[in-house]
């Protein structure tokens, strides 16, 4: 029997239950407010939710409201007991609402369609009663209605913001994962995808999941904090990416951090602001499992909340600024608002103000921010301080838009713009640019790079006009192939995969281009994503988009093209295909379609690993067809004398320790682990490695040899 990795095993006992509900009910206090009392007919409860309420004895005039949600088979007293929330509550005068899911495992119901809807009748329905519950008993400031929870509970917190934004004024989200992302349609509470950390959006696409739970609402939305271990192999970490990416999107700031600093032993990034309570807060703790909230973040979240502060008395106002942005230019004006000329003012609490965006001649309105979303009425209710953001961009431009990823303005490319997400780098060294034909940017275009998971959004292109697409790129780090690979896609469609810099371009320090036709989509756009598809990240220099549409050869001669192969790994051998002989001849010139068949042959001592660039897969031979310029890379790892198997089917391979074993993994890794290895000689494509060392080295297929151990059996995983 194949041995499962404990988290995993963990994973399922916590989350796979029955239909994961999105609902809390809220319940009424006993005679004794200082302890937690169950509430039974707190009013529409379609799925039979418990209610527990916990009222403390210094609450306050008009109190805040706390929904607290559990974990798969916890319970509201059980997270009542285990959390910081009541001692939170006593010290600051809030009202605790802590449900209990019911059905088998206890998880909410965070994957129905009647749950990802308002007032679908899922989970979420109950739990909004119980709010209501509560605020017919108390003096519950409406302004001050929040929602927390963990691993279900967070996930299920991200639901109730999307389906009741205009409830809550902000959620903190432990262990979570974004709305929609467990989404199911066959009965099914489980979403392996979206658990595993494989559900990758673009911001744009997770905010449009929120905003279709509420059609038509176009009020405040909630602010988001999310909090996530590096190491959760239950609800992987990189559902805190997604979170982030869909609640900057939702509420229109940037998904570049206004700051970075430590909270505890953890790392927070603020988002759209830099004070306590800014639209987005993310907090990640660097080798941190499936178990926060850590002691003392109850205190953070209760801080972004601003439960710890005194609500607002009567004659209370507040203050709503106006920000203009964008390349374009135009006007905002509602209630006292006259931007232009008056863009702050001071506004009594609970009023309601409307402000409308007129763009100016050669301008559009692109949308709100902040306060605010979308592009229709900006509706501002004024219980706390407000700030809106209105941007205004330039219509159609003239001429090629160029762009200096990750850099000032050079020549014709405009400094880096129109971008989300990434990093930036630039080196000083000179590049050689004889790859190249036609206009060659500036060197300061290949000195700098936008790098990570990133994504650009060429605006203000005539709808459905054809445009032509190119990318500058140039490799300055890595001194092999097989180091970088990545996927590029337009508008959706997949136009490079794995594609590597350095084998393309033939060396380091060397730029190349590739163009592509491409169509702007309904609403005048180019949408380019880059993604990781091996050790290291996808890298930039420069885009051009120009209207029309050419051949996307990047060859000056169309009617011949050079094939390249190189040679990596630790081992040795030769590749050979007509003209080509590599070894000694590694370069040929070929008339425009011809197919050219390459041979891999491993030397005494060396195994062949596969192929990268042009070639893919493991198999000896390979066809090149030569409509473009090529590069293909061969692999060839010393060998330790064991005979390697080709791993087919699951994720694991078990064997018995008293001789060496090698296994051949095809695909993608993004994870793995080993069982009873203890003092074992692990490599990995030639190069010795520590067990789940991540980047693995070289690129897929991946070849793991083990020697020999003392135990019984051994195994490792995958993923």
């Amino acid at each position: 029997m194949t041995p499962v990795p404990r988290e995993a095993r963990s994973g399922r006992r916590l989350l796979v239950s029955a239909a994961l509900a999105l609902a809390l009910a809220l319940a009424a206090p006993a005679a004794d407010a200082a302890s937690l009392v169950q509430v039974t007919g707190f009013g529409t409860n379609p799925t039979n939710l418990a209610m527990h309420l916990y009222v403390p004895d210094n609450v306050a005039a008009r109190p805040g409201l706390l929904l607290a949600l559990h974990y798969c088979t916890g319970t509201g007293p059980a997270f009542f007991s285990g959390t910081e929330f009541r001692a939170l509550a006593d010290r600051h005068g809030f009202i605790v609402i802590y449900p209990s899911a019911t059905r088998s495992g206890q998880c909410w119901d965070v994957s129905s369609p009647a749950a990802l809807r308002r007032d679908g009748g899922s989970d979420p329905v109950g739990l909004r009663s119980m709010i209501s519950y509560v605020q017919s008993r108390y003096a519950v400031d409406p302004s001050r209605i929040f929602v927390t929870g963990a691993s279900s509970g967070g996930m299920m917190t991200n639901v109730m913001l999307g389906v009741y934004p205009d409830v809550f004024k902000a959620g903190a989200s432990y262990m979570g994962v974004p709305f929609g992302c467990f989404a199911t349609t066959d009965g099914s509470s489980w979403n392996s995808q979206c658990s595993s950390g494989q559900r990758i959006l673009t911001p744009q696409q997770w905010g449009d999941l929120v905003r279709a739970a509420y059609p038509g609402y176009t009020g405040a939305r909630p602010r988001m904090q999310a909090i996530h271990g590096t190491t959760d192999s239950t609800l992987h970490y990189a559902n805190f990416g997604e979170q982030i990416k869909q609640w900057t999107n939702v509420l229109g700031v940037s998904q570049t951090p206004s700051l970075t600093d430590s909270a505890g032993s953890c790392t927070r990034t603020r988002y759209g602001g830099t004070g306590v309570q800014a639209p987005v807060e993310g907090i990640s703790c660097a080798g941190v499992g499936h178990s926060v909230p850590l002691a003392g973040q109850a205190a953070l979240t209760i801080a972004f909340f601003g439960l710890d502060q005194a609500g607002p008395g009567p004659g209370t106002s507040y203050s709503l600024a106006v920000t203009r942005a964008g390349t374009g230019s135009g006007a905002v004006a509602g209630g006292p608002i006259s931007c232009g000329a008056t863009c702050a003012a001071t506004i009594a609490s609970g009023t309601a103000v409307t402000l409308a965006a007129t763009p100016a001649a050669g301008s559009a309105f692109a949308g709100w921010g902040g306060a605010c979303t979308g592009s229709g009425p900006c509706v501002v209710t004024m219980t706390a301080d407000r700030a809106v953001t209105a941007t205004f961009t330039a219509t159609a431009p003239t001429g090629a838009v160029s762009i200096n990823a990750g850099g000032a303005a050079a020549g014709s490319f405009a400094a880096d713009a129109y971008f989300t997400g990434g990093n930036t780098y630039s080196t000083t060294s000179a590049i050689d640019t004889s790859l190249l034909s036609g206009t060659v940017p500036p060197q300061a275009v290949f000195q700098t790079e936008r790098y990570g998971a990133f994504t650009y959004t060429i605006p203000n292109l005539a709808p459905g006009s054809a445009q032509t697409v190119t990318l500058y790129f140039q490799e300055s780090y890595w001194t092999a192939a097989g180091q970088r690979v990545f996927d590029v896609a337009i508008n959706g469609t997949t136009v490079l995969s794995a594609f590597d810099i350095y084998a393309a371009a033939g060396g380091r320090y060397r730029a190349i281009a590739r163009s592509f036709n491409a169509t702007a989509s309904a609403n005048g756009q180019v949408f380019i994503q880059f993604t990781r598809n091996g050790p290291d990240q996808p890298k930039l220099c420069g885009i051009t988009v120009a209207a029309g549409q050419t051949d996307p050869d990047p060859d000056p001669d169309p009617t011949t093209h050079t094939l390249t192969v190189s040679r990596a790994g630790t081992g040795s051998g030769t590749v050979t295909g007509s003209g080509i002989s590599c070894g000694t001849t590694c370069t040929a010139a070929y008339a425009s379609g011809t197919s050219v068949t390459l041979t891999a042959a491993a030397a005494s001592g060396s195994t062949f690993a596969g192929w990268s660039g042009a070639c893919t897969g493991t198999a000896a031979t390979c066809v090149v067809a030569m409509t473009a310029a090529h590069i293909a890379g061969a692999t060839f790892t010393a060998s330790t004398g064991t005979a390697c198997r080709t791993a087919t089917g699951g994720n694991s391979g078990n064997f018995d320790t008293t001789g060496a074993v090698c296994f051949t993994v095809g695909t993608r890794i993004s994870g793995w682990g080993c069982s009873n290895m203890q003092g074992r000689t692990v490599t990995v494509n030639g190069a010795a490695v520590t067990c789940s060392q991540l980047p693995l080295p070289g690129a897929a297929p991946y070849t793991f040899e083990f020697s020999a151990g003392s135990y019984p059996w051994a195994s490792f995983y995958w993923w």
